[in-house]
């Protein structure tokens, strides 16, 4: 279930920096990506804003895009 809380940007920029230092590629699942977050809270970034080039975005099309119970998801991986 989503917590409808997102790490700070600070936090998020760090981690990214550890994970290209190592030579990873990251995959983000943003499915809860649209619930509500506490606008005081934090801002909300994805990693694929921060590290385009490294970071392949993963979400599902759920609700009224699709019949329940049939699973579909959707990924954006990098250019090149």
């Amino acid at each position: 279930d989503p917590t409808a809380t997102v790490a700070p940007p600070e936090l998020l920029h760090e981690t990214l920096e550890a994970a290209a230092g190592e030579g990873l590629h990251l995959v983000s699942d943003e499915t809860w990506r649209d619930t509500l977050h506490d606008p005081r809270g934090t801002v909300l970034l994805s990693p694929a804003e921060m590290l385009p080039g490294r970071v392949t975005v993963v979400t599902d099309l759920a609700g009224s895009l699709l019949p329940p119970g049939w699973p579909a998801a959707v990924a954006r991986f990098p250019a090149g």
